[in-house]
């Protein structure tokens, strides 16, 4: 999607990502919540961050939990946009505010904690490549206590076909016992943003409940925020959007 363009990408980071606002802060609250409670195997958790785009936020409640995260992404553009926040590279893009929300107003850090969140992170992140489309999508098979999925293949899947085969392709990377954590937006039929368009395959919430049951998953929860709750310049580029939702599935 836009591989070609760079600066697109810079200009979306930019547009989605400047601040806290209500649609980031299901997903922030939401995987505070999971690992709040989370009770790791000895030594910290493996987790598969896959599709991640450029995108560190969702990384900053499950770190404390981990021993190792795997970070994995499509595009290489992208993935060298996280390795320049990982290297601490004056050109990296800010993710100040999204830290500050989650250790600070969430779980009531002082702003030592915060930095010392960076520091833990940018120690234990590996970045590697990642396509759905493939028989193995990640070089690393794991199995993974954890697989995380942002806002990701309801956006490179077009039929539900290609959705349920990448949904079952992830439950192949947890392990027994483990869980997917999902951030999917709701029967969104196209993507606009800059002048340009992208129709997609809509995902309802029976199709992904269906799509985890089949791929093994119970105990399904899913909580949903809604277009009028979103700003409205985020819900404006998502075409027929009708709820964001967070997946929490066990194998």
């Amino acid at each position: 999607m836009y591989e070609e363009d760079s600066e697109f990408w810079s200009e979306y980071l930019s547009f989605y990502y400047s601040y806290v606002d209500q649609y980031h802060e299901l997903q922030l609250r939401s995987f505070h919540r999971f690992f709040k409670s989370y009770q790791p195997p000895a030594g910290g958790a493996k987790l598969l961050e896959f599709g991640g785009g450029a995108v560190v936020c969702n990384l900053i409640s499950p770190v404390v939990k981990c021993k190792e995260i795997v970070f994995a992404e499509f595009m290489e553009d992208n993935c060298e946009r996280v390795k320049c926040w990982l290297r601490k590279d004056p050109s990296a893009f800010n993710w100040q505010p999204f830290f500050s929300y989650v250790v600070g107003t969430l779980e009531g850090g002082t702003e030592k904690n915060i930095e010392e969140r960076k520091e833990l992170l940018r120690k234990i992140v590996k970045v590697v490549p990642c396509d759905i489309f493939q028989e193995h999508p990640v070089e690393d098979k794991g199995p993974y206590d954890i697989v995380s999925s942002v806002l990701c293949l309801e956006y490179v899947c077009m039929t539900n076909e290609e959705f349920r085969e990448s949904v079952s392709k992830l439950a192949s990377l947890v392990k027994p016992g483990g869980t997917l954590l999902m951030q999917v937006d709701e029967n969104v039929h196209t993507w606009t943003y800059r002048g340009k368009m992208r129709k997609l395959n809509p995902i309802s919430r029976d199709l992904m409940r269906e799509v985890l049951e089949s791929a093994g998953f119970t105990h399904i929860t899913i909580d949903f925020l809604q277009p009028q709750s979103m700003p409205v310049e985020v819900v404006e580029t998502l075409l027929g959007i009708t709820n964001a939702m967070f997946i929490v599935a066990t194998k």
